[in-house]
């Protein structure tokens, strides 16, 4: 708060402070908080002393009859001070509110009484009320009316009524007879009552000020309501005009214009207890002191004014005129001000608002606006002060322009590249399920084709000329009349037989399952040679025959070619050696025989025309390969024509190397 000195006003310091003030004689009587009572003289300001006690309770009434010269006050007790400043009467009774009726008498409110007291000799028409209701407690000339706890009283001259406010609700006493007044058939509870003329303004237990006219009517006034803001708990006729005590500042409102002016800010340290007016002058009680305003020189007081000192945009100093076109990150603005105020004791808060929003207050010590993390838009800020009356209002405009990701141009064509992307993805889905289904199809052929192969296989196993030459032979054993060859023969090839229909059915056999299988039909197809024909199987040391496992059917067509297309041709000793090896993770079987060799065999099958060579060598190629590709395995098949010194063909060797899975 910046403060300007306004010269207009005349402050005249008091210790301790002022209460209440009454006119009387060309003087101002000031009661104040410590029971002592000053004489402001009107017309050099000076102030003497009337009467000085040593209790220190306040006066909280005071009134000076002219024409008997005693002043009337209340502080701890209610007392009559003559014109030499005696004290001639008490009464403990705590009076809470006097005014006068005529010459002769007062309405008095106080603690459990509302009545008359007499102060005069000269006959009135309130003598008979008077007279009605009278008693002397102390020696006080008082007619006790209505025993209940007054808070306020006023008198009505035009018809003749004495208004007082109790803990019962609003009573009224005319010539004749005591009655309550209601607003809307609701009794009314008043804190303070004042009379104009040929009305009486009350204002109730709740700030709502009630007009009562000359016949009793009671209607509110809400003519206040439009006009201040905050709600008052006070107010004093003076003249033709309501002096109304608000929390911010005393408010005149004239009764005959119907004009409002703050003449007197107030703050939370200066509080103001009456006002008086006589003749040109305004007088205030405050807790400072006394101030005087003349009336017609303070038409209405200057007002405060809010300055804009600086506008910062991110925290760097802006020019008002560069704030139209702002960045999307420029979005924190802070708004630096002041208010000039031409009262020492007035202190304002801000009010702001953005837009058509509602008006915010700053705190009363706060002089920046902040603003942070503003949105994109136009925007109109205004800034005012916080007043019962009308103020200025500054107003700053500025704009935060989009970021460009939000413009319309950029969001359409960000739109096309969602939408070709969401194309992309969707063909790029269809062709994953495309080509997801063809894998599965894939895999089905493959299944086929594999099962096919094992088809074949156990075709090239269980060929006609196997089983034709195996029922030559048991019956040659037959004819020779040897049973027991016979029966051993039939035994092994119906073992035979049976082990590979059994094996048909199986993926994978176990390593000593094939070298079973194998014994067999090399047992079986000795008996058709000579003594020259041998077989050796051997196995290495470390291999696991029971839990190794191969494909079924793998090995025995090799076996088979090595006999029928290399041994059988081959005139002298004839030789088959199987090894079974371990190389790291792989088992290495090699075939070997000493027979007449690949090229030879295939001389032969050109001569005599056979197709059973290329029938299984064929289908055994066509199976490793599908099990390569359907188990994602690496079978190897190599095939090595051996040669002796000469170069001739000495038989023929078959490496198979196969994973090793248990």
């Amino acid at each position: 708060m910046l403060f300007i000195q306004d010269f207009k006003n005349n402050f005249i310091p008091l210790d301790p402070k002022p209460t209440i003030f009454s006119p009387y004689n060309n003087q101002l009587l000031i009661g104040t908080e410590n029971d002592l009572i000053y004489g402001l003289q009107l017309d050099n300001l000076s102030v003497k002393t009337v009467y000085k006690n040593k209790s220190n309770h306040p006066i909280n009434q005071i009134i000076g009859n002219e024409k008997n010269q005693n002043i009337y006050f209340t502080s701890s007790k209610f007392k009559i001070l003559d014109q030499k400043n005696t004290i001639t009467k008490e009464w403990s009774t705590a009076v809470k509110d006097i005014k006068k009726v005529d010459e002769t008498y007062y309405s008095v409110a106080a603690s459990g009484i509302c009545g008359l007291f007499r102060v005069g000799n000269n006959k009135s028409k309130w003598d008979a009320v008077f007279k009605k209701y009278y008693n002397t407690p102390n020696g006080f000339n008082e007619s006790s009316i209505l025993r209940l706890n007054g808070k306020s009283t006023a008198f009505n001259s035009e018809n003749n009524c004495i208004y007082y406010a109790t803990n019962m609700g609003l009573k009224f006493v005319n010539l004749n007879d005591v009655n309550e007044l209601k607003f809307q058939n609701k009794s009314l509870y008043i804190t303070n009552l004042q009379s104009y003329k040929n009305v009486v303004y009350a204002l109730s237990t709740s700030e709502e000020l009630y007009k009562i006219d000359a016949n009793n009517i009671v209607t509110k006034v809400s003519i206040f309501e439009k006009h201040l803001k905050e709600r008052f708990t006070k107010f004093k006729i003076q003249e033709n005009s309501i002096f109304i005590f608000t929390t911010n500042g005393i408010i005149e409102y004239n009764l005959i214009n119907n004009k409002y002016r703050k003449i007197l800010p107030l703050t939370s340290d200066l509080e103001v207890t009456d006002v008086a007016v006589i003749k040109n002058e305004i007088y205030f009680a405050t807790s400072k002191g006394i101030i005087v305003k003349n009336k017609f020189k303070n038409k209405e007081f200057a007002k405060p004014e809010l300055i804009i000192n600086e506008i910062k945009v991110n925290n760097i100093l802006q020019n008002e005129n560069n704030l139209s076109n702002l960045e999307y990150n420029q979005n924190n603005i802070t708004v630096n001000f002041s208010v000039l105020s031409f009262n020492p004791n007035e202190k304002n808060s801000a009010l702001y608002k953005i837009n058509d929003g509602n008006w915010n207050r700053l705190d009363i010590n706060n002089r920046n606006l902040i603003l942070s993390s503003v949105s994109p838009g136009n925007y109109k800020l205004y800034l005012k002060i916080d007043a019962n009356y009308e103020t200025a209002v500054q107003q700053i405009n500025f704009k935060i322009n989009k970021p460009f990701w939000l413009n319309t141009f950029f969001l359409i064509y960000l739109g096309l590249i969602i939408i070709a992307l969401a194309y992309t993805f969707y063909k790029y889905q269809i062709q994953k399920i495309e080509k997801k289904n063809q894998l599965l199809l894939d895999k089905v052929n493959l299944e086929k084709n594999l099962n096919q192969s094992k088809l074949k296989a156990i075709k090239s196993q269980m060929n006609p000329h196997f089983f034709y030459n195996a029922l030559n032979t048991i019956q040659s054993f037959i004819l020779t009349n040897d049973k027991k060859q016979a029966v051993s023969y039939l035994s092994k090839f119906s073992t035979l037989t049976r082990t590979i229909l059994e094996m048909s059915e199986k993926e994978n056999i176990t390593l000593s399952e094939e070298i079973k299988t194998l014994g067999l039909y090399l047992d079986i197809e000795k008996a058709r040679f000579d003594e020259d024909f041998s077989y050796e199987i051997n196995i290495a040391y470390g291999i696991d025959i029971e839990n190794i496992k191969i494909p079924s059917m793998l090995l025995q067509p090799y076996v088979e070619n090595a006999v029928k297309h290399g041994l059988l041709h081959k005139k002298g000793e004839k030789k088959l050696t199987i090894d079974f090896e371990r190389i790291f993770d792989s088992l290495k079987i090699i075939i070997d025989d000493n027979g007449i060799g690949r090229q030879k065999s295939a001389e032969l099958k050109a001569i005599k025309n056979k197709d059973h060579l290329s029938f299984a060598t064929e289908a055994m190629q066509n199976r490793i390969e599908l099990l390569n590709q359907y188990k994602q395995q690496n079978i190897a098949i190599n095939f090595e024509d051996k040669l002796n010194k000469n170069g001739q063909s000495s038989g023929t060797k078959v490496i198979i190397e196969i994973p090793i899975t248990y």
